[in-house]
């Protein structure tokens, strides 16, 4: 979400009437600048999931995928997810977000993906981390007489 020119320039003009002092207004238009900048100036696809990572017990992780997205040019994309025969399609928006329940055994990759030329524009992964438990040996004593 970008902050119009319109507004910066409203709040510049109405200064006097803010009672702010010089050094919280600067920082406070100084942070507008920087998010203005930041978003005019994207130059990739953003893609995210969440989680991030899951604890797989019994070898399997079951989640619910928040996959989320910002493109720069509105076109159609497609998300694949490795070792998933399903892609899930949308035809257009700057952004959009999908959930998805998946049931995996090892990490596994996300991508976003043009759909009319397959090309992956964004990829992020899925890190699956395995809950082991070792089972402990029983210790036996030197002294002791029946073992």
């Amino acid at each position: 979400m970008t902050i119009p020119d319109s507004f910066l320039l409203a709040l510049l003009a109405n200064l006097d009437r803010i009672n702010m002092n010089f050094p919280r207004m600067f920082i406070v238009l100084f942070m507008l600048y920087i998010s203005n900048v930041k978003f005019l100036h994207a130059s990739e696809p953003i893609l995210s999931i969440s989680p991030e990572s899951c604890v797989a017990n019994k070898g399997w992780c079951h989640t619910q995928l928040n996959i989320s997205w910002q493109l720069i040019n509105d076109e159609p994309v497609c998300i694949q997810i490795e070792k998933h025969k399903k892609s899930y399609c949308f035809d257009s928006g700057l952004s959009n977000q999908k959930t998805i329940t998946v049931r995996v055994k090892g990490p596994i990759k996300v991508s976003l993906v043009v759909s009319q030329s397959e090309q992956v524009i964004a990829e992020k992964t899925l890190n699956v981390f395995i809950k082991e438990y070792k089972k402990r040996a029983r210790q036996r004593h030197a002294w002791s007489i029946i073992q």
